[in-house]
């Protein structure tokens, strides 16, 4: 099992699969720019991760998200 899986399994077990499938995909992209020394994008894809963490700490404390996904704003949800 790579570290990925094992990430996943542990996360699964607390948090809804959609959720810790963006949170690691977005992770996993930002390394993959990061090391194609893809400043921008990989800055972009780590941006992307802190929403999508934000989101999936945000629903499993029972709160709601917004019902379209641009109406979201990290730093609504983060105070």
């Amino acid at each position: 099992m790579n570290i990925e899986d094992e990430v996943k399994k542990i996360l699964i077990n607390k948090f809804e699969t959609k959720r810790v499938d963006s949170i690691i995909n977005h992770f996993l992209s930002s390394v993959r720019k990061f090391e194609e020394t893809d400043w921008e994008n990989s800055l972009t894809k780590a941006g992307k991760f802190v929403e999508a963490t934000i989101k999936l700490l945000w629903v499993y404390c029972g709160k709601t998200l917004p019902a379209r996904s641009k109406d979201f704003k990290a730093s609504v949800y983060a105070e």
